[in-house]
């Protein structure tokens, strides 16, 4: 309680980036979303979101019954506070998944607050990844990703594959401690057989597809105009 979390928090205290950050009430870009159904999966949420902003992490809590919840709960957080305002405002009236008619999610501001992340920058939870098609494919990066870090997924989208190289759109649960770390690891562990990484925001047209060292993913909750397809 002290460092600002709930005695039911499942999460650890001790990452500073689980706290809530020292800042204003109007400087929050966490949401908290209640009431939804027992059985709503990461890509449900992140399917509803759309054309609001880059979302930085998301983490669904699970029924406990033992507690009297018999629905879910989920955390949003947006890399920018007008992303998280934006959010608010347009679901006021209750967060509606299309998979589950009968429940309707409540959004309030979450109390543990989170500061902006890169304002206006092109980080993503989204990452485009491309390289040797026996190493970039869905199989092959799933394994090796669940070697290394703990995420959830939206979608895998295959983007482009010819002969020789693939391209991937990785669509992760989270920039925070997946996108980021996914990142990271295959960059330092794979560069050297032709595997490469991004996020971002930039278009895949036809020329980037070609490059294909130089696209980036786009997250498809950001807004409209910064989608890329």
């Amino acid at each position: 309680m002290a460092k600002g979390f709930s005695p039911w928090y499942r999460g650890d205290t001790g990452i500073f980036r689980n706290r809530s950050a020292e800042i204003r009430a109007d400087q929050n870009c966490s949401l908290f979303i209640t009431g939804l159904a027992p059985t709503t999966t990461t890509a449900q949420l992140l399917g509803a979101i759309r054309n609001v902003g880059r979302v930085y992490a998301t983490h669904i809590n699970g029924p406990e019954p033992e507690r009297g919840h018999l629905t879910c709960a989920a955390k949003v957080v947006f890399f920018e506070r007008v992303a998280a305002e934006r959010f608010c405002n347009r679901f006021q009236g209750g967060f509606f998944l299309p998979q589950h008619p009968n429940h309707i999610g409540r959004v309030v501001w979450n109390r543990i607050r989170s500061a902006e992340v890169d304002p206006n920058g092109r980080k993503s939870r989204v990452l485009l990844i491309s390289g040797p098609q026996a190493l970039v494919n869905e199989t092959a990066l799933r394994a090796y990703l669940s070697s290394k870090i703990q995420y959830q997924v939206e979608a895998i989208v295959t983007k482009h594959h010819a002969t020789q190289r693939a391209l991937i759109e990785f669509r992760f649960g989270s920039y925070r401690c997946q996108a980021e770390a996914a990142r990271m690891a295959l960059t330092r562990e794979f560069k050297e057989y032709g595997v490469f990484c991004d996020f971002g925001t930039y278009p895949l047209t036809t020329a980037r597809l070609e490059q294909l060292l130089t696209a980036a993913g786009s997250d498809p909750c950001d807004l409209e105009a910064r989608k890329p397809y």
